[in-house]
């Protein structure tokens, strides 16, 4: 998946540094990036690149293994030769993915910045946290830190068939069964709802296959497996779904790669995986890595 780079190992503990020349400062413009790109290959701007823009407040974001990643501040657009504005969708796809992992991860924390100018509770204008990765309102106490909202991501499993369903709204491939977690629910009780609400099938031995941080949309998605609980007959909600169907290993339709946690359960079906977790159903399962099991930040 995306975030699965071992040789470069993703450290986004608070830190204040200051750029060195080898590092990385990225500009970003709304859902645009400065870049290189050339036959799906992506480079980003180092500091040395970045001769005219020394003076330059950038702020640390986090670091993959030796490489430390800043985010410009309060500057006109660098002028590089060979760089140039692309759109941040490029990173779905582009190599090496572990510099995409960083770019997309990037841009979350830059529109964080761009949406958090101005306290939402009293309107005054917020400062940076010289403590953590925050935005703090001196006038009514207010700390605002970055969002993201859990989705689950079901894969509904039946004798050798999976139910993968087509947006109306999102990507034009199949995949599996998708809703954001809302108030007062669990993430199994997510599943149960949305592959009810989004196909009308009932599911039983919900069980937990895998999370993923996905940038793209502020969102921690969530990944279930769950087995048919009755009838197989589909019923699709039409405002929200365009096709669904019952696939095997052979028959299962192009999808979206395995960079995405949705493409990477379908890859484990189609090669053949159990897809079965296993811890005992009746055994509680600890939260996601990040999460935490009571309210409030991790």
């Amino acid at each position: 998946m995306l975030q699965d780079n071992p040789e470069y190992k993703y450290d986004n503990s608070y830190k204040i540094k200051k750029p060195a020349l080898n590092d990385y400062g990225l500009y970003f413009d709304d859902n645009q990036m400065l870049l290189s790109y050339n036959n799906n290959e992506i480079l980003l701007p180092k500091f040395f690149q970045l001769a005219q823009a020394s003076n330059t407040k950038a702020e640390y974001l986090f670091s993959m293994g030796e490489n430390n990643f800043f985010l410009l501040e309060d500057t006109a657009m660098p002028c590089i030769n060979g760089f140039e504005m692309k759109s941040v969708g490029i990173f779905k796809e582009a190599e090496p993915q572990w510099l995409s992992f960083a770019a997309i991860t990037a841009w979350q924390y830059y529109r964080f910045r761009e949406e958090n100018k101005f306290c939402g509770k009293c309107g005054n204008k917020l400062i940076k946290s010289t403590a953590e990765k925050a935005y703090i309102c001196t006038t009514c106490d207010r700390t605002v830190y970055p969002k993201f909202s859990p989705a689950i991501l079901a894969v509904v499993l039946h004798e050798d068939k999976i139910l993968l369903v087509k947006s109306k709204h999102y990507s034009h491939a199949f995949s599996p069964v998708a809703g954001f977690v809302e108030v007062g629910e669990s993430f199994e009780q997510t599943v149960a709802r949305e592959v009810m609400e989004e196909t009308g099938v009932k599911v039983k031995n919900i069980c937990y296959y895998g999370s993923q941080p996905w940038s793209f949309g502020d969102t921690i998605m969530i990944g279930y497996t769950a087995e048919l609980d009755g009838e197989d007959t589909i019923t699709i909600q039409a405002d929200e779904i365009c096709d669904a169907g019952w696939f095997t290993r052979e028959n299962i339709p192009p999808g979206n790669g395995s960079r995405s946690l949705g493409g990477n359960m379908i890859e484990s079906f189609r090669r053949g995986g159990t897809m079965r977790h296993e811890v005992p159903q009746a055994v509680a399962q600890p939260p996601p890595q990040g999460l935490s099991a009571v309210g409030g930040r991790p």
